[in-house]
């Protein structure tokens, strides 16, 4: 369970971002690798961007915490925000954004996030 401050996050909840980071971090390593090709030399994504995306929810209000409805489009945008950010290459950045739309829709559908 994630939890900051008085307020944890749901356990349900909690279990669907790490799924949904689990599997974006995933994909990201897989494809979005460094190579000497021009704009990807520096790509290195880890666990600690995963990380600084479960960190911003310490700044969400208390009662919206739990709300899939605001903490789905939340948790999006701050994966764009973090990983889309530092990719350089356009083809990679349609990539990375097809990819998250792509995990986002798989997990609405089966917990309903």
């Amino acid at each position: 369970m994630i939890a900051y401050g008085k307020s944890p996050i749901n356990q349900d909840i909690s279990s669907k971002i790490v799924d949904v980071l689990t599997e974006t971090l995933q994909r990201i390593q897989r494809v979005l690798q460094p190579s000497p090709i021009s704009g990807r030399e520096h790509y290195l994504f880890s666990l600690r961007h995963m990380i600084i995306a479960i960190q911003s929810l310490r700044h969400v209000d208390v009662q919206l915490r739990n709300q899939t409805t605001f903490l789905a489009p939340f948790l999006k945008h701050e994966l764009c925000r973090i990983i889309n950010d530092q990719i350089v290459r356009e083809i990679d950045q349609y990539w990375f954004k097809d990819t998250l739309n792509e995990i986002f829709r798989n997990v609405k559908k089966k917990f309903r996030f």
